[in-house]
């Protein structure tokens, strides 16, 4: 049985080797696994302020590279897809892991500082290349070649970014034919999408099944939401860890109010 060779780049070898031997639906059910949705603050506003199609879409290329460099340096991190400025990962998927919350947590926390380390680059006029995936530091645009042009990049900072993660069951699979990628689905993925909708800029918006499942020292980082409305979901309480700064100094004592 042969792949479409479109599939070869977007899937995971385990995938890939699954329909090399005939398998035509792939559909696996997780007891446990972590999901997360990371979106820039205020991307249509910085994209109308472009105004310009080819900065737009480098600057896009420059925060998944970020991105992308942090899901390859890291065990068992599966991108899933992006859509949009939003960008999705998961950890326990395809191969489950006891530690997967704890793991997504410590790469929100590594993207947070990808977009502080953006920030002072563009800031003080140094090259952006060391923090990007090697195929997007490869790709050079045209844009970059004039100084002048480079300027586009201080019309987006400061980069901030907002991350949810939520933790539990789910299902994972391909299920088109066309140009699909190993997707997830299930209640746990919406409400990740909830928390990273209802998350304050540069910080970890996590639920409480996420925080029960972290290891001890991700949870002193973690302040506590009272209640949080979530659409589609009950209230409950939800945590946030800030990644504005070093968020080693941080105390789960300090409360903060839900929206």
């Amino acid at each position: 049985t042969g792949i479409n060779a479109e599939y070869m780049g977007i899937l995971d070898s385990s995938s890939i080797t699954r329909m090399l031997g005939g398998e035509r639906l792939i559909k696996d059910h997780f007891e446990s696994a972590s999901v997360m949705f990371c979106d820039v603050v205020e991307y249509t506003q910085k994209s109308v302020m472009l105004n310009n199609e080819e900065y737009v879409a480098q600057f896009l290329n420059e925060i998944f590279g970020i991105f992308d460099k942090i899901v390859a340096n890291g065990v068992d991190v599966m991108k899933v897809k992006t859509i949009g400025d939003v960008y999705m990962a998961a950890t326990g998927v395809p191969v489950p892991k006891s530690e997967h919350a704890t793991q997504l947590v410590q790469v929100g926390l590594a993207m947070m500082a990808g977009a502080r380390a953006y920030n002072s680059c563009v800031a003080n006029n140094k090259s952006i290349d060391s923090l990007l995936y090697q195929q997007h530091g490869e790709m050079k645009s045209k844009i970059q070649a004039s100084k002048k042009a480079s300027n586009w990049r201080k019309q987006v900072v400061p980069l901030q970014l907002r991350i949810g993660i939520n933790s539990g069951p789910l299902v994972g699979g391909i299920f088109s034919q066309l140009k699909g990628g190993y997707d997830l689905y299930g209640a746990t993925v919406n409400k990740a999408q909830r928390l990273e909708s209802t998350c304050h800029p540069m910080h970890i918006h996590l639920s409480n099944d996420t925080y029960k499942m972290m290891d001890s020292s991700s949870q002193d980082i973690a302040s506590v939401r009272r209640a949080t409305s979530l659409k589609g979901f009950n209230p409950e309480d939800t945590w946030e860890i800030d990644g504005s700064e070093c968020t080693e100094n941080n105390s789960s004592e300090n409360e903060r109010v839900g929206d």
